[in-house]
């Protein structure tokens, strides 16, 4: 399974939890209209961001229609374990993936946009302090 689709995978099953159509399968308010969610894939060689856009239209499923367009998505290098020694930098490195997924969504959504970092196998080797 490549990275993304796991990334994309995972999103979508989080989401489930969440989709409780009422039993006349209405939608619950807070899912009634579009939402977006930021990931960043943080991993060792290189930190990915991805903007989805969620729009819950009632499916039987409760599942919501999923839009990933290519130009949603933008890597940077190095990624986080190169910052070992500098936990400070760090957080600054990820700021070009911030402003570029902030610029994907629409002003009065980004409010309630979610953001999830998820780091990668790659930062278990990271040594800490003890």
């Amino acid at each position: 399974m490549r990275a993304s689709t796991a990334v994309l995978f995972a999103l979508v099953l989080t989401f489930c939890v969440l989709a409780e159509p009422a039993e006349d399968n209405a939608l619950p308010a807070r899912l009634a209209a579009d939402e977006y969610n930021i990931v960043i894939d943080a991993g060792s060689s290189g930190c990915r961001v991805h903007v989805f856009k969620l729009t819950w239209s009632g499916r039987a499923d409760g599942l919501p229609d999923v839009d990933w367009p290519a130009h949603t998505k933008k890597k940077i290098n190095p990624g986080l374990s190169s910052f070992e020694d500098n936990p400070a930098a760090a957080g600054a490195s990820l700021e070009p993936l911030i402003k570029f997924a902030i610029a994907e969504i629409p002003p009065e959504k980004r409010a309630s946009t979610t953001v999830r970092l998820a780091a990668t196998a790659g930062l278990r080797c990271i040594r800490i302090p003890r």
